[in-house]
């Protein structure tokens, strides 16, 4: 797996980019739902909804290729990491707070994907935590 990743994939640039949109639309209370903030906020969810739809797939290869046996621990942190950003951006869209331990349990999630491992580092896990602090705000 290490082979077919990218150090600093653009992605992780991406990632920022839309988490920005989507953080400072939700700060700003005179244009809520504007247009970057709306196609950030979907390029998210598509992402976060391919990581989680990935995950299983991803396990299922680890599983049949002693090659791939040391990602199967990244893969089910991958589909993790996407609903960690789905609860996020669906708390930040409906406005309301987070029931109590929820930021802990995500914050939980994302130090242990932090965790070196397979020699595949997530690059964008600052950006998610910025997403996942905004959400539970």
């Amino acid at each position: 797996m290490v082979d077919a990743v990218v150090a600093d994939p653009p992605s992780r640039q991406e990632i920022a980019n839309e988490v920005d949109a989507v953080v400072v639309g939700n700060a700003i209370v005179a244009a809520p739902g504007t247009l970057d903030t709306v196609a950030a906020t979907q390029q998210l969810r598509s992402r976060f909804e391919g990581w989680e739809q990935a995950s299983p797939e991803l396990m299922v290869w680890a599983a049949r290729s002693p090659r791939l046996s040391d990602i199967g621990l990244r893969a089910r942190q991958l589909g993790e990491l996407g609903a960690v950003g789905l609860q996020a951006l669906d708390y930040l869209r409906a406005g309301t707070a987070p029931p109590d331990g929820w930021k802990a349990a995500q914050m939980a999630v994302l130090a242990d994907a932090a965790k070196d491992s397979a020699l595949v580092r997530f690059t964008f896990l600052p950006s998610l935590q910025r997403l996942v602090e905004a959400a539970a705000r």
